[in-house]
């Protein structure tokens, strides 16, 4: 019943769709670059938002009005219905994207939105050009989720048996308190390596991260853009499909409707968003997705309960021959001759201490999200 009564309270503004509640996630930022920025939001109706882009004397220079789309994509699934208020899901939600462009390096603006009865008024600061400087922060393993709240997770040492290790905070408290000290250093841009929900087909955990985000606990990402890798946890669908390829179909598509990224030339809609390139200032940023190997189930593969392209699902493989090797060694020979630094992020980590550096198998000693097969890209990132 505690946990019943807490769903209904923290999911309120997303279930209920009341009046003072026309801003289902707040207003943030997406796909930097040196002259544009996109600007996301989530209503709950079909009522376009005014934005405005102002200079930082109060000069207004730009005005949208958005173009609001319905996404059944942020749908609540069967196993989620009997925690919303009714046991019945609400509407489907409406997606605001605006991408403005003519902006100028290096430059703070206000932008201001008018959404019904809200009105939200945040800064964005575009890339600096290539002599300038930049600031980041990186994380990983968010893994929101409301059943987390004032629960003190257990996560105990590898091999360590049945000792014990809580948390000394909930999650809640924990992300609220690392976000808060994130805002302080006043980053350009966050980057998450994977797993930014608990189950990337549950809308109930996204609902969960945007109120961390872009919500009732903060609006960091208002003013500081996300730039989101793909982790296993965005495939999974928890008890609405798990790993299946229609289950992860369903998570992964969630990622794709809240995040944007320039395209990464693929062709295929299904890689969009998954794996990208942003230039930012002296650095390009790379951003992988090494959540499934081909073939299945062997030595090259990091999710044994995934199917990937050529298997009937969608996650794009990441070995040689690859279309996104091929995508990679491309952009790190450019990136090395344009930019200063190369960073590239991903989820599974190709060496580690924990579990997930054991070699891929589903053996005694052997992991079967093993982050090892990542080590084929070894020699591309040593050139």
């Amino acid at each position: 019943m505690k946990l019943l009564v807490y769903l209904v309270a923290a999911i309120g503004c997303t279930s209920l769709r009341t009046a003072w509640c026309d801003v289902l996630v707040h207003p943030y930022l997406q796909n930097p670059s040196s002259t544009a920025m996109s600007v996301y939001w989530v209503t709950d109706t079909d009522e376009p938002g005014e934005l405005s882009i102002n200079s930082t004397d109060g000069t207004e220079l730009l005005t949208f009005t958005s173009d609001p789309v319905q996404k059944a994509e942020l749908n609540y699934g069967p196993s989620e219905l009997s925690l919303l208020p009714g046991g019945k899901a609400p509407d489907l939600p409406y997606v605001h994207n605006v991408r403005v462009d003519g902006l100028q390096p290096g430059t703070t603006y206000i932008y201001t939105l008018t959404q019904g009865k809200s009105k939200f008024s945040r800064r964005l600061h575009t890339a600096p050009e290539a002599e300038g400087s930049v600031r980041f922060i990186v994380y990983a393993d968010s893994e929101t989720e409301p059943e987390s709240t004032g629960n003190l997770v257990d996560w105990p040492a590898p091999f360590a048996g049945k000792k014990k290790r809580p948390y000394v905070v909930d999650q809640t408290e924990g992300y609220k308190q690392n976000l808060k000290m994130i805002q302080s250093r006043e980053p350009d841009f966050i980057a998450i390596a994977g797993d930014l929900v608990e189950k990337g087909g549950r809308q109930l955990d996204w609902d969960e991260f945007w109120r961390h985000n872009a919500g009732e606990f903060s609006d960091i990402a208002g003013s500081i853009p996300i730039l989101a890798a793909v982790g296993n946890h965005e495939n999974f669908a928890g008890s609405d499909g798990g790993y299946s390829v229609a289950g992860a179909r369903r998570a992964i598509d969630k990622f794709q409707t809240y995040f944007e990224a320039p395209d990464n030339g693929s062709g295929n809609t299904a890689f969009q968003d998954r794996y990208y390139r942003i230039d930012y200032g002296p650095i390009t940023w790379i951003t992988l997705d090494c959540t499934n190997g081909l073939p299945d189930k062997s030595a090259a593969d990091t999710n044994f309960m995934l199917l990937g392209e050529g298997e009937g699902g969608d996650a794009p493989d990441f070995n040689p021959g690859s279309t996104q090797y091929q995508w990679l060694e491309k952009q790190l020979a450019d990136a090395q001759s344009t930019s200063q630094f190369t960073f590239v992020t991903l989820h599974h980590m190709p060496f580690s201490v924990g579990p997930h550096g054991l070699p891929a198998g589903d053996s005694d000693g052997e992991d079967t999200q093993s982050g090892q097969p990542v080590r084929v890209l070894s020699p591309l990132f040593e050139k």
